[in-house]
């Protein structure tokens, strides 16, 4: 791997180069590069996100929807080899800061790691760069892991997915609301229709 320091062509840029094309991830191992990654977020994190100035560059982004009722921790500690930055936000990039870090205690090579609480089916926009303006770039693992539990289809919280929550599907039937858009497609269809039925019963 190759990591390096300074501007660099972003005619090769990643795919998930721009927050429009985040990357749908879920727990696990998720490799990159941010070798040739341009800057799509803003060029500095709030103050509070490290203690060593505030520029962000090169980023890439990715979108995860919560599988638990409970903490999930973005990591990139010791499984980069540049200078990290993590932000994570509510539901789109523009959304409302959820956490950030730059450098996390006990991290090698100045790497970053979250750990946030989120409900079932919440999504989240995760943004990876390097410190400074675009300067500190290289390749990668993105880990994604949760803990807690998760009762898809029960949008009533009442432990059951019954006729009630069928009757919000069909309630925003054909919209993007994102309430019952279980897999992520952007439209309230079949099938999210098929997970309501699928999880029918008690949780």
């Amino acid at each position: 791997s190759l990591a390096v320091i300074g501007d660099v062509s972003t005619e090769n840029a990643p795919v998930n180069d721009l927050c429009l094309d985040a990357l749908a991830i879920d727990d696990g191992l998720h490799p990159f590069s941010t070798f040739y990654a341009s800057t799509d977020g803003p060029a500095d994190s709030p103050v509070e996100c490290g203690d060593f100035g505030t520029a962000m560059g090169a980023d890439i982004w990715f979108e995860y929807i919560s599988p638990v009722d409970g903490d999930v921790t973005a990591s990139l500690c010791g499984l980069a080899d540049f200078d990290t930055r993590l932000e994570v936000r509510s539901e789109s990039c523009s959304g409302p800061m959820i956490t950030c870090n730059d450098d996390s205690e006990g991290c090698a090579d100045f790497t970053s790691k979250v750990t946030f609480s989120a409900e079932c089916g919440e999504r989240f926009s995760i943004r990876v760069g390097g410190y400074g303006y675009g300067l500190a770039r290289g390749d990668g693992v993105l880990e994604l892991s949760s803990t807690g539990g998760c009762c898809v289809g029960d949008l009533d919280g009442d432990g059951f997915v019954t006729g009630t929550d069928l009757a919000t599907v069909l309630a925003v039937w054909g919209s993007d609301d994102a309430i019952a858009d279980f897999d992520g497609d952007g439209v309230v269809g079949g099938a999210d229709l098929a997970v309501i039925l699928a999880a029918w019963g008690g949780c």
